[in-house]
């Protein structure tokens, strides 16, 4: 529902979706990361957390452009490195011959 926000912040939808995609990418390289230094389960959750504690303010404060677009490239961010840190756990889970399976459901 995150994206449905960007319709709210004004200026040109062109440049804010290229915006969000370029902090999708780095959120992407940063699970990553997370993953090696914090182990899956504390990266896992400290990208939730993020993403949730920077969508919080998208409740209250939804008519001031600055914290629209703040909060929503914010929890973009976390809620991409958390798809990431899905490949991880997958793998960690699952054994090889149910991974396709798994991750299609």
């Amino acid at each position: 529902m995150i994206n449905f926000y960007l319709k709210y912040a004004g200026g040109n939808i062109f440049w804010e979706v290229i915006l969000a995609t370029i902090s999708e990418t780095i959120a992407y390289n940063v699970g990553s990361v997370m993953q090696s230094k914090l182990g899956t389960k504390k990266a896992f959750v400290a990208a939730f957390f993020s993403s949730m504690v920077t969508s919080i303010p998208l409740l209250f404060w939804y008519q001031e452009e600055w914290v629209v677009f703040a909060c929503v490239f914010a929890s973009r961010f976390g809620i991409a490195a958390s798809f990431t840190l899905v490949y991880y756990v997958n793998q960690e889970i699952f054994p090889a011959l149910f991974v396709p399976f798994s991750f299609t459901i």
